[in-house]
């Protein structure tokens, strides 16, 4: 199948618009649970981070296809890749252009995920940490062994690797 044919580009241009759109509301459902976290709410942030696995399947679902169809068409081409940026060379400029305008949008939201994701992670780390205070203060000992706020975490956190892509 060609890329350059309406039903390739149509399936690639819907794989992406789809793409921006679930990335779209996988951020405002970080915002969500930010506020979630704030309040406190265990049952809203059950609730978010079930909606989150399921947006994160879809993510994944339509990184893979999109990377299909990039593979598909470059593999006529003699040139390998998976990115959006590696298919831009081959098409017409208006189509280009197309292209060019979803990989930045995705992009954007990709990091804005990111940011906003380790923003709620560390705010969370550090809410767990005031309660093991908290507690080693009440207690009047100091915890040797904390209950909820795990020092190493953060080293943990940032090395595991990222639930979905910020390159595209």
């Amino acid at each position: 199948m060609s890329i350059t044919n309406t039903t390739g580009i149509e399936e690639l241009f819907e794989a992406l618009k789809l793409s921006q759109t679930v990335s779209a509301e996988i951020y405002e459902l970080l915002k969500e649970e930010n506020g979630a976290i704030q309040k406190m709410a265990t049952q809203s942030l059950i609730r978010i981070t079930k909606q989150k696995e399921d947006l994160l399947e879809k993510i994944n679902y339509l990184d893979n296809k999109i990377g299909a169809i990039i593979r598909r068409y470059l593999a006529n081409k003699e040139h390998t890749g998976n990115k959006i940026g590696d298919l831009l060379p081959f098409l017409p400029p208006e189509q280009g252009q197309i292209l060019e305008q979803y990989r930045k949008n995705l992009t954007k939201y990709r990091q804005e995920i990111f940011t906003r994701n380790m923003i709620n992670k560390r705010f969370t780390h550090d809410t767990l940490q005031y309660i093991d205070d908290a507690i080693s203060l009440i207690t009047a000992q100091p915890s040797e062994n904390n209950l909820y706020g795990n020092r190493g975490v953060a080293h943990y956190v940032n090395q595991k690797p990222a639930m979905i892509s910020r390159e595209v």
